[in-house]
Order: structure tokens, then C-alpha cells, then sequence
């Protein structure tokens, strides 16, 4: 089950449309009781132009953590505590079982189509840490055509967790630095490519997108996963080490909850997954986040951020009590171009924020019959 809640801050914290919490709805999956233990920035479609290119430099990366063993996580997520400054630990999301973790998303997606219907707007977008919060906001301000907008603010983070998550670019990173990313991840598992030569097939063959490019090996790319549906790769513009892209092989709809049939949704959340154990093992994070936005590259894909030394870290949600003392992102009208899981302002009328919730709340459920 999950429980759904309006965050009490503007929604700043994706950087989108930032309206009194109402338009940002916080989707928290409840505590299971029991489980058996289960089995770019990119305009030109040339990676390498880019004003401010990262200098070529060492990164560090991240050595593995022996005492996190991803293989076997406990399977529940614990409710966060009420104390923002109780730093309880958390069993972050993709410790849930596949299958579990694939309703979840479902829900998420039958939920997000209703809302999307609500509020009037062309897309919802997903944010989130990998902890037990996913954030679904409204994206207020977007045509009924699909144009890209981008936000020409870069932010790079490296190999460490500033407390959130962000889907802003970074300057180009070089060649050398990647390969050397690529190489930490690829070599850390045996699953990540199933084959010395990686499979080029796409389902859209006549497509001219980047990522169909990608997909059919005619673009430089750093491919670190792939399956007979799906590729993963890093984007040249990471703003944290291992940033990866997760796209099917078919050119489809990237509004990732509200155009997609449930088939390739599904298919694509069990990709992420899969993905996101790749990157676990290979950087020996607790957790990775993961974006749902879309509007770089019109084409279905999954953001990925491995959240390096967030251990002990707990979601930012101002409505678990916190006193609003910490980083917030700034008030937007519209969809500024990138999402981030920073809490925005915190909403002054709280009656009206209850009220505005429960009013959701059945507008929610009548239209799902419940």
C-alpha cells in the first residue's frame, strides 16, 4: 500500500511549478509487514561541444562499502521519523522486491494519470532519493506540443551527496573520465553487458533520435547495461559520478507516467531496477535516485543517480515535522528546465493546505472507485 500526501513546501522541490504545496503530491510506499527473501544536455548531437567542459582531472570514485550488501537488503521500508533531526535509518526503495517495486510504480503511474486530469496539465514528472518518499509534481507552464526545455545552470556534485538529488547538467565531462567510470562499472558485475560486443538493435530502426543513434552504436556512448528491450548508458553531462540514462529500445513517449501503455512501463521499471543494482554493487551505494522528466530529448528514459555516501540520510519533508531551517529550492511559476528533491518554501496557510488535500484525496478516489 502507499500513502498519499501533500507536501506543506511550495513545490520548489523540483524545481517546477512551484504553488502552494497542493501541487506537489509526496507518495510515501507504507512499511511492509513481511517479505520471504526474493530471489545530455545535447542540441547538437555532438557530445563533445560545450562551453565549459570539465578540466581533465582524476575523480574519485567511490570504494565499494563491504558491510552493504546489496545482494541481500532487508525487504521494507521503514517510515520516517517524525523528527527531521532523528536520523533513523531507512531501507531505501529498490531494497523493495522487484515485483513489489514494480506495483508500486503502477500505482504511482494510475495515480500521477488521475492528477495529471486534476490539475489540467500535459505531464506529471517523478522525483526521488531512493529513501521511502517519491515526489510527483504537476509541470505547470508546457504547450501541448513537445518542445525541449533546458535550464542553462550546470551544478556538479562529483562523487558526493549534497543532501539532494538534482537533474541539472554538469559541463561536459572528457572522454578519459568516463571510460574510467564506464570501466569501475562494467567490471564490477558480470551482468551489466551480457556480451563482449554490445547488441545494436533498435526496435525503431528508422529513427533518427540521439538516443536511437545511441541505441544502434552510430554516436559515441558509454553503454554500461543493456537487455534484449533496453540500454543503459552515462550521459556525457553528469552533475555525480555514474549518472546514467536507462532507454528502451523502442522510440517511445518520453513522458514516462502518462505515455507509455503499461506493458513497456512495466518492462522499463524493471529495467531501472536491474540498473540500479548494477550501480549498487559497482560504487557500493546504499541507493540510487531515480527522474522521470523528459524534456532534453523527447524520447522515453529513465534518470538514474547513484546517491554516494547518503548513509544515515533521511528524506527532506518539511511536513515530518521540521522546523523549514534547511537548503530550499527557490519559488517557480513554471517548469524552469530541471527537477531537484529540495523542498520549496514552506506553504503559509496550512488550513488551506488540509483542506486542499483531503479535496485531492477524493478527487483521487472517485476517480479510481474507491
Amino acid at each position: 500500500m502507499i500513502v498519499l500526501a501533500l507536501s506543506p513546501g511550495y513545490t520548489a522541490s523540483s524545481g517546477f511549478s512551484l504553488y502552494p504545496a497542493a501541487q506537489h503530491i509526496t507518495i510515501t510506499p507504507k512499511p511492509l509487514q513481511h517479505h520471504p527473501t526474493p530471489p545530455l544536455k545535447q542540441h547538437n548531437n555532438n557530445v563533445h561541444q560545450h562551453p565549459h567542459p570539465i578540466s581533465n582531472r582524476n575523480i574519485p570514485l567511490p570504494r565499494p562499502q563491504p558491510k552493504h550488501n546489496p545482494l541481500h537488503p532487508p525487504h521494507n521500508l521503514r517510515p520516517r521519523p517524525r523528527n527531521p533531526h532523528q536520523h533513523q535509518h531507512q531501507d531505501p526503495l529498490f531494497t523493495l522486491p522487484k515485483p513489489t517495486f514494480i506495483t508500486t510504480l503502477l500505482t504511482i503511474r494510475h495515480i500521477s494519470q488521475h492528477l495529471q486530469r486534476i490539475y489540467s496539465v500535459q505531464r506529471i514528472a517523478l522525483i526521488t532519493t531512493g529513501l521511502t518518499t517519491l515526489s510527483i509534481l504537476p509541470l505547470h507552464g508546457l504547450s501541448p506540443t513537445w518542445h525541449p526545455i533546458t535550464n542553462p545552470s550546470t551544478v556538479f556534485h562529483g562523487a558526493t551527496y549534497p543532501g539532494y538529488l538534482t537533474s541539472k547538467d554538469a559541463p561536459l565531462m572528457s572522454t578519459s573520465q568516463l571510460d574510467q567510470i564506464a570501466q569501475t562499472i562494467t567490471t564490477a558485475t558480470t551482468t551489466s553487458l551480457p556480451t563482449q560486443q554490445p547488441d545494436y538493435t533498435s526496435h525503431t530502426p528508422t529513427s533518427t533520435n540521439l538516443f536511437s543513434r545511441i541505441i544502434r552504436g552510430e554516436t559515441q556512448h558509454w553503454r554500461i547495461w543493456e537487455d534484449a528491450d533496453h540500454v543503459a548508458f552515462l550521459t556525457p553531462f553528469p552533475n555525480t559520478v555514474g549518472f546514467t540514462v536507462l532507454v528502451p529500445r523502442a522510440h517511445l513517449s518520453s513522458d514516462i507516467l502518462g505515455g507509455l501503455d503499461e506493458g513497456a512501463f512495466t518492462m522499463l521499471m524493471g529495467a531501472a531496477y536491474e540498473v540500479v543494482g548494477v550501480l549498487r554493487r559497482a560504487f557500493g551505494v546504499e541507493r540510487c535516485g531515480m527522474v522521470f522528466e523528459g524534456f532534453e530529448i523527447d524520447y522515453a528514459h529513465v534518470k538514474i543517480i547513484p546517491v554516494h555516501g547518503g548513509a544515515g540520510d533521511v528524506d527532506v519533508d518539511e511536513g515530518e515535522g521540521g522546523d523549514g531551517d534547511g537548503e530550499r529550492e527557490r519559488f517557480w511559476e513554471v517548469y524552469p528546465g530541471y527537477l531537484s528533491s529540495l523542498p520549496g518554501p514552506v506553504v503559509e496557510d496550512y488550513d488551506g493546505l488540509v483542506r486542499r488535500a483531503g479535496e485531492v484525496r477524493r478527487e483521487v478516489m472517485k476517480e479510481m472507485g474507491e
